[in-house]
């Protein structure tokens, strides 16, 4: 895992010019030699990679996150409780 930390990235700055250049359009990238399809097949499998990483690092820190924001909005919800979901400025005004 720690040379997919330490290539990845470098992969992703030298990809950074092709991509420019694909980025102005298919036409021009051509006349610039950018190699579309090599440049597209790289910066996938490049970006998939670090996703993979940056998901196994932090994974398991936001997969509880995400289980305690999901399991206490339930509890914390005032509709959820059976009151009326009109707000309690709104019930005073009237």
């Amino acid at each position: 895992m720690l040379t997919f930390i330490a290539t990845e990235p470098v992969l992703a700055l030298l990809a950074t010019r092709s991509l420019n250049a694909i980025a102005l359009g298919d036409d021009l990238a051509r006349t610039l030699d950018a190699g579309i399809s090599r440049t597209q097949i790289v910066v996938v499998v490049v970006v998939t990679l670090l996703a993979g990483v940056a998901t196994g690092t932090a994974g398991p820190i936001g997969s509880v996150d995400l289980m305690v924001s999901v399991s206490s909005a339930g509890s914390s919800n005032p509709t959820s409780a059976g009151s009326p979901s009109t707000p309690s400025s709104a019930r005073r005004a009237c």
